[in-house]
């Protein structure tokens, strides 16, 4: 599961730099009527929080729907005189829930400070004279 994460996390860095190679010229602009290294950063956190929270809310919301599936109407059944028992056995922690959801959310928050410093240091007259 935390490899799961950790692949996310990759896609998000990947989403977000493309953003920031995308939008060079708007926030060139920007830095150039002074908005400040701070802001531009935040913008692009803000940005990969978002992508993260509502990544996450999905995921959980559909996890617990098939776990919620599999243990009412046991849809999968295993031979039990090779596994011992019937079905996969499916036990709901919320507390297991949460914490996905919180690690999920800080690997997020971790990922896109990079592109966000990528955005925030990018020179204002250098990407304006490349466009």
């Amino acid at each position: 599961l935390t490899l799961i994460i950790v692949v996310a996390s990759f896609n998000v860095i990947s989403l977000i730099t493309m953003t920031v190679k995308d939008k060079r010229r708007d926030i060139a602009i920007i830095r150039a009527m002074g908005a400040s290294e701070k802001l531009i950063k935040n913008i692009f956190i803000k940005q990969g929080l978002y992508i993260g929270v509502v990544g996450t809310v999905f995921g959980n919301i559909i996890a617990y729907a098939i776990c919620f599936v599999l243990k009412r109407y046991k849809l999968i059944e295993l031979p039990a005189d090779v596994y011992y028992m019937d079905s996969i056995p499916i036990k709901i922690v919320p507390e297991v829930f949460l914490l996905v959801t919180v690690c999920a959310v800080v690997i997020t928050f971790i990922s896109s400070i990079i592109p966000a410093r990528q955005a925030a240091k990018m020179d204002p007259i250098e990407a304006l004279r490349n466009e």
